[in-house]
């Protein structure tokens, strides 16, 4: 399994028969006889909070909106259990340490970009102790602060939490479509070591040559901008992407991408049931036979696309 689009759309899920999707980002879920209406919208965990200010019928989305549904619950994040449970699940265990899983070379490339970052505050020696997925995770989100934020991480927790942390300055409910635990589960569990070591490795080639790196980046921010889900997709599923060892294979895209999709659609009738919701997840979960849109429409929802 590869790593860098693993981490890149997961922060932060070609060439495969999908429907043909107009280029939006928000759309409206109408009302059924046993649900309210609601309102779906794909996010970039790392653009800056002020792109939302070009989706037009966001903020009259928001303010209908009774309650705010996210991948997490931002009330999770602030349970030192679930927290500690999460830490736990970013290191590696017993005596093993990063040091003794990659090669020196790569080792001291990696201790080298932490020592230059502005964002990345964790000791060395904490870092030695973490998994190769959470390293690889760590430094694509210093590259793309560096290089397309200008170094300012002004983004905070991502658009997930922000429309979350909008809903509780207002006294309106939020939740979360699965809990931290299983996330961590998700993304640091899942794997083998070794295999991560190698990813690792392979990324920090990539980063060695940035060119190929910062051309996926910007088409990736190109087409969020562009709303183009359709494009989003191909990108995901591409074996193309110019920076080798970059793509997600199938086993990755069916856990991070569809498996989840199909648990969040089966969720989601319960807790529209009763209140007005705005539902915000990645923009990669949107797409596809197996995206959260099309998924809704095959329950009998009718999704419609508030136009750009």
């Amino acid at each position: 399994m590869k790593k860098l689009t693993n981490s890149l759309l997961i922060l932060c899920a070609l060439f495969f028969c999908i429907p043909t999707m107009q280029a939006q980002l928000l759309w409206k879920i109408e009302a059924t006889n046993n649900t309210k209406e609601a309102y779906l919208f794909g996010t970039h965990h790392l653009m800056p909070i002020k792109f939302l200010d070009n989706i037009k019928g966001l903020d009259e989305a928001l303010a209908q909106a009774e309650q705010i549904i996210a991948e997490v619950d931002i009330k999770e994040t602030k349970d030192i259990a679930n927290m500690t449970y999460l830490m736990r699940a970013m290191l590696l265990e017993n005596n093993t340490s990063l040091q003794s899983l990659i090669s020196t070379e790569t080792y001291d490339k990696i201790v080298q970009l932490v020592s230059e970052s502005n964002s990345v505050q964790y000791p060395i020696e904490i870092l030695n102790k973490m998994k190769p997925s959470v390293i690889s995770t760590l430094l694509i989100t210093t590259f793309y602060t560096q290089h397309f934020l200008k170094g300012n991480m002004d983004t905070e927790n991502g658009m997930d939490f922000y429309f979350q942390t909008q809903a509780e300055e207002q006294g309106k409910p939020t939740m979360g479509l699965e809990s931290i635990q299983q996330q961590a589960k998700l993304l640091y569990n899942s794997k083998d070591i070794k295999e991560e070591a190698k990813d690792l490795e392979t990324f920090i080639n990539c980063i060695d040559d940035p060119n190929k790196l910062m051309e996926s980046l910007t088409l990736l921010n190109e087409l969020y901008s562009e709303q183009d889900l359709e494009g989003l997709y191909k990108m995901g599923k591409s074996n193309d992407t110019g920076c080798p060892g970059t793509e997600m294979d199938e086993e990755t895209w069916k856990l991070i991408v569809d498996d989840r999709n199909k648990d969040w659609v089966d969720n989601l009738p319960e807790l529209l049931k009763d209140k007005i919701s705005f539902i915000a997840v990645g923009s990669l979960h949107l797409p596809g036979d197996m995206g959260v849109i099309n998924l809704l429409k095959k329950k009998g929802y009718k999704l419609i696309p508030i136009s750009k």
